[in-house]
């Protein structure tokens, strides 16, 4: 390792014209300002490699900088560390010019090009200070890593600090803080388990909540998943066949900890936390209600989600349940159109899934739509897609961007029969005069979904319905207004959130795999808001959530992973989800996804560590004029600036994520076309399910009799150009 000689070599005139403190009081001398470990240091070793060190940031970051440094010096525990660091910082540098060497060959450029623009990303000007960057980086990581996993005499570790919160601890187990502790991960960052199945959508673009248009094979894809999951395969095995999301298909679905920092666009990730505001878990004896209660108030600092402050994002959380509705959660069986319940969890039903199968590769080539078409006088070029069987349920039912569910309903009716009923006003076309075009109608909206609590396919055949009906694992029962509502739960009992979600348009110019569009079936493994878990077959002997993300695997030699009350039985936790997994590299990989989580627990945890050696006398800043300024600066930084800044920006950019979500829903909605600004349903702009039967040829009939007789729509009057249902 390349060491650091702080003192030959300094230049003079340099030291001369060094300025501490912003105010110009304290100048460099060659007195000393702090000892750290047992070693005296000046100002100018300490502020060698540094231009400008007047901000209090940086005089900071030097005195982190040399206390890091100093703990691989000779004598020092982290000495036996040096070899390691030494090889990987020659290995990054090795990797950094391979990368300028493809990336010159990839772009045409030349070598010293490349090479110059990854000096200029690491803010450095040559070989020999990217080589102590990156020696400093790891050097760091290393550094942190040993003082969080440090044992004290009580078998804690300051990594159980950093997730459930407080002061870190010496090897005695005494806590060295100042006025504030760390809140921990699990509170700061609500940590999700999540597990999902992805089906991508090929043609979809990020805009486009109307007209999406899928594939035979994608229409086929998505019903032969969650008909899977209805007839009881559990979601694991189905994500090892289906999943389009290859990482979490080698996981059995996991996505690994999602976290409010994760960043999951917000259809998927804010729809996950506004399900658990609203309906909660119900493992705890307390139930969903109280989980719910307690999810508001940890997301939001709020009791209530009515009472949170105009601008936050439980405000705008608040006006996503309140105002937003989807129309198949609504319980519509009138011709008045009427305000919803609010909060748009929309129901998929699965008898419209088993129409979606059944009219997967129902397009022109299909006989009975070609031939209704070439009797009409239409060709291929008049048969738009948005009128495909699987185009029009896919967009009225998947294509928005809310919460999701599937429900145990049938089909909604839309046929002839309804239409032709003299008893209902049409509610799809103005009453016809024959010889006259039909006309749709610009009042009335689509109202025919499907009615709650249906039990057609609550049966044994679809255990996925039936079986864990009452026997909630992680969500409780939905609600549609005051009616309970069964939803599609995996074989653990877990309901099957529904997200349509991506990172941009499948179709984008870029086209480089990076971006996507689809349907996301989620299930939350474990909430942050379940205190404690009942494991399946350990009843009695609940697993908490500072258990579940243990930084420990199975075998570990130097750690224990948490024991069920046996004292023999590892408990089911985050690193050995994977049932009878023994692969120790998949474990412990997931071990350290752990660790790398805890220490998101605060965005300031150099400022705790440095509080804490400076509690503990590692640090110790010289009893003068110069010692004095400098330690006075730098406290008042980390006290008045930079944890109160964070905590500001963290504040505003939270808000900011809910205001973005709740305008981007509102602005689908009403692209949509299915409410109007006071939440009632209107005429939506969605081609509706009619349109199935009259492009199978169905007679299609108005309300009205003229001369006793029902007048059939004629199919180029729907279809043509200009018809009622191509305009």
């Amino acid at each position: 390792m390349k060491k650091k000689n702080f003192i030959v070599g300094f230049s003079a005139a340099f030291a001369a014209i060094l300025t501490l403190a912003s105010c110009g009081g304290l100048r460099a001398k060659d007195g000393v300002v702090l000892t750290i470990n047992g070693k005296a240091y000046t100002a100018e070793e300490l502020f060698l490699d540094q231009k400008t060190p007047a901000a209090a940031e940086a005089k900071f970051n030097a005195v982190y900088k040399v206390a890091v440094r100093r703990y691989f010096e000779d004598g020092q525990d982290g000495h036996q560390y040096v070899t390691e660091i030494t090889r990987d910082t020659k290995n990054k540098i090795s990797g950094s010019k391979a990368e300028a060497q493809s990336n010159a060959s990839k772009n045409g450029t030349s070598y010293d090009t490349e090479w110059n623009k990854i000096l200029k990303n690491n803010n450095v000007e040559k070989e020999s200070e990217l080589y102590d960057k990156y020696e400093y980086d790891l050097m760091k990581s290393k550094f942190e890593d040993v003082f969080y996993s440090k044992k004290n005499k009580n078998g804690k570790t300051n990594y159980d600090v950093l997730r459930d919160g407080g002061a870190f601890m010496d090897e005695s187990g005494a806590t060295h803080s100042k006025d504030e502790t760390i809140r921990g991960y699990l509170n700061e960052k609500q940590p999700y388990h999540i597990k999902h199945i992805l089906v991508k959508i090929a043609g979809g673009k990020a805009t486009d909540d109307v007209n999406c248009e899928i594939t035979k094979d994608e229409a086929a894809k998505l019903a032969r998943v969650i008909k899977k999951l209805a007839q009881g395969t559990s979601f694991e095995d189905v994500s090892a066949i289906e999943n389009d999301d290859t990482t979490a298909k080698a996981n059995f679905g996991s996505l690994g900890i999602m976290s409010r920092d994760t960043s999951f666009v917000n259809d998927f990730k804010l729809g996950i936390y506004l399900y658990e505001t609203v309906y909660g878990s119900s493992t705890s004896d307390n139930g969903g209600p109280y989980l719910a209660k307690k999810a508001v108030k940890e997301l939001f600092n709020v009791d209530d989600l009515a009472s949170a402050q105009n601008g936050s994002a439980g405000w705008y959380a608040n006006k996503i349940i309140t105002e937003l509705n989807d129309p198949s959660s609504i319980n519509e069986d009138t011709t008045t159109p009427s305000k919803g319940t609010g909060l748009a969890i929309g129901k998929i039903p699965f008898g419209e899934v088993l129409n979606l199968e059944t009219y997967s590769d129902y397009d022109y080539d299909k006989k009975i739509i070609k031939d209704n078409f070439d009797a009409a006088g239409l060709s291929k070029d008049d048969a738009k897609a948005k009128f495909f069987p699987r185009n029009v349920i896919f967009n009225k039912y998947f294509n928005k961007h809310n919460i999701m569910v599937i429900t145990p309903d049938d089909a909604p009716s839309y046929g002839a029969a309804e239409l032709g009923d003299t008893s209902k006003p049409s509610k799809y076309f103005n009453d016809v005069v024959e010889g006259q075009k039909p006309t749709l109608k610009e009042t009335q909206p689509d109202k025919h979904y499907a009615a709650p609590n249906t039990t057609k396919y609550i049966s044994d055949d679809y255990p996925g319905f039936k079986d864990f009906v009452g026997k909630e694992k992680n969500g409780d029962e939905v609600k549609f207004g005051t009616n309970t509502q069964n939803a599609l739960r995996d074989n653990k009992g877990r309901i099957i959130l529904v997200f349509r979600s991506g990172t941009g348009s499948s179709n984008s110019e870029s086209n480089d795999g990076s971006s996507y569009q689809g349907i996301h079936f989620v299930v939350i493994e474990r909430s942050p808001f379940i205190g404690q878990e009942i494991d399946n077959g350990h009843d009695g002997d609940p697993t908490k959530l500072s258990q579940y993300y243990t930084q420990y695997y199975p075998g570990q030699t130097d750690g224990e992973h948490p024991k069920y009350s046996d004292g023999k039985t590892d408990r089911y936790t985050f690193t050995n989800y994977i049932k009878n997994e023994k692969d120790i590299t998949k474990l412990k990989a997931r071990a350290d996804t752990v660790k790398t989580e805890l220490k998101k627990a605060d965005d300031n945890l150099n400022t705790y560590i440095f509080d804490y050696l400076l509690d503990k006398g590692s640090i110790t800043f010289a009893d003068n004029d110069l010692g004095k300024e400098l330690s006075e600066s730098i406290n008042k930084w980390i006290s008045n600036t930079k944890r109160i800044a964070t905590k500001e920006e963290k504040a505003k950019k939270w808000n900011d994520t809910w205001k973005d979500y709740y305008w981007d829903l509102k602005a689908r909605q009403e692209r949509r076309g299915e409410v109007n600004p006071t939440g009632i349903p209107k005429f939506s702009s969605l081609v509706p399910e009619i349109c199935i039967n009259a492009i199978l040829g169905q007679n299609i009939y108005s309300s009205k009799k003229e001369s006793g007789n029902n007048i059939p729509f004629m199919f180029n009057e729907l279809f043509g150009k200009g018809g009622a249902f191509n305009e």
